[in-house]
């Protein structure tokens, strides 16, 4: 090879090798990866009522729906002391002020010890353990419910469920059968009493008398807010038992006293609704290629899920959930279970295209006078790509516009972003603008 083919070669290789790393990063620049839109809310099968009439009726309907469905139920009870003033005795003593302390680890563990939980199965009837609330016309309660909750930064973010709370006001005598509050709570019988203390004091004094209040009262429920399942359900009540006692051993010598033992009770039911979930509500495939889609089912015994395409030339799918897309469209993968006489199903849409990867401006800098006009130009990646359709942005309405054409007008003076954002796989380019 003479010098000059030589130096020849080398120019070019050089030209290659410069455009290629331009070329790079010009694709860099100026397509900036995928920039996903905020979603859409999805909207709530009935709408977080707002009025406490309103709140308690829907409670109401969700736990009559329950009963009626027959999920499978968790329920637990729980005790607690509170650390300042759970237990408090009429009579000022040192020795008394420590064994109130010892008392109030031995008590919450002894009463929880003999807190009764238990499972019921899918399709068991577990009226004798939970009824429908029952709210009085005359009031008598507070209904709040609520789709939201405050994130870190303040902001009140929609969620997915509704969280329901009902306070009861108080009442003179909750342990009256037309009561409001026995209505919606399992009273302690002067039985009950005796044996949920029974044991933990014996060390130190003999209960002669009790007398009970309760405070507090109050229910608080959360149900999926697209299906209006409940997912949990807690009766809350606080207790101030003002016992009458004995002292005994070496406390004896103190003589007859009050002692005042204020505990929350929590009975709690989680439910588990039978059901199937896949892993994807859309899924976009290229043609030819296959995916597998997974249904999660929620189900007592072996249970499997049948499939079926609502277009076998598109997209097929076999008894194992694989899917294998034969032509360009749209199809409907359902899958399905057959439990306790219902059938439970979920869906996927599955689309089968050349997806985009990439979008690009033919622009990434625009200098404009007010009032000037500038038109952008996009080009999606790859060109076979079946939906190549884009939407156009600007940051700042104020100093730069832009038409759905990717007509840029200049509004004001200032700086800000022109961007466009691809339909499918929200893929974004921007055009910084320099308005003077």
């Amino acid at each position: 090879m003479n010098a000059k083919l030589y130096k020849a070669v080398i120019a070019v290789l050089v030209v290659f090798f410069l455009g290629g790393i331009g070329l790079g990063l010009w694709n860099i620049t100026m397509n900036e990866g995928v920039f996903l839109p905020e979603e859409t809310p999805k909207e709530s099968k009935t709408p977080a009522p707002q009025a406490t009439e309103a709140a308690a009726a829907y409670l109401e309907c969700l736990v009559a729906e329950a009963l009626g469905t027959k999920p499978k139920v968790n329920k637990t009870t729980r005790f607690s002391i509170p650390d300042e003033g759970g237990i408090a005795f009429s009579v000022e003593n040192p020795l008394l002020d420590a064994t109130a302390a010892y008392m109030k680890d031995k008590i919450t563990t002894a009463l929880n010890a003999k807190a009764q939980g238990c499972e019921v199965l899918f399709g068991d009837d577990f009226s004798t353990l939970l009824s429908v609330p029952r709210f009085s016309p005359a009031g008598g309660f507070d209904a709040v419910c609520t789709d939201k909750k405050v994130n870190d930064a303040g902001e009140a973010v929609l969620q997915d469920t509704n969280e329901i709370e009902v306070r009861f006001h108080p009442e003179a005598a909750p342990q009256a059968a037309d009561s409001l509050l026995a209505q919606n709570f399992a009273f302690r019988t002067d039985a009950e009493i005796k044996e949920l203390f029974g044991g933990t004091f014996d060390a130190y004094f003999t209960i002669d008398s009790h007398a009970l209040q309760y405070n507090n009262c109050r229910i608080t429920a959360s149900a999926n807010r697209f299906s209006d399942k409940l997912q949990t359900l807690t009766f809350i009540k606080s207790t101030t038992a003002a016992l009458r006692i004995s002292p005994v051993g070496a406390l004896a010598p103190l003589g007859k006293m009050t002692c005042t033992v204020v505990f929350e009770e929590s009975e709690s039911y989680a439910f588990t609704w039978p059901g199937v979930q896949l892993n994807y509500e859309t899924l976009a495939i290229e043609k030819g290629k296959t995916q597998n889609l997974l249904a999660y089912i929620t189900a007592s015994g072996d249970m499997r899920a049948t499939w079926e395409s609502s277009d076998e030339s598109v997209v097929s799918v076999d008894s194992e959930g694989y899917l294998k897309s034969h032509k360009f469209g749209e199809a409907t993968v359902r899958a399905a279970i057959e439990f306790q006489g219902r059938t439970y199903t979920d869906e996927c849409l599955v689309q089968v295209r050349v997806s985009v990867d990439s979008i690009r401006l033919n622009k990434h800098k625009l200098i404009l006078t007010v009032g000037e006009t500038a038109e952008l130009s996009a080009k999606i990646s790859p060109r076979k790509a079946t939906v190549k359709t884009y939407r156009w942005f600007t940051e700042n309405p104020d100093v730069a516009t832009v038409d759905a054409n990717g007509v840029v007008t200049a509004a004001g003076a200032g700086e800000t972003k022109v961007y466009v954002l691809s339909d499918d796989g929200s893929y974004r380019s921007s055009c910084r603008i320099f308005v003077e």
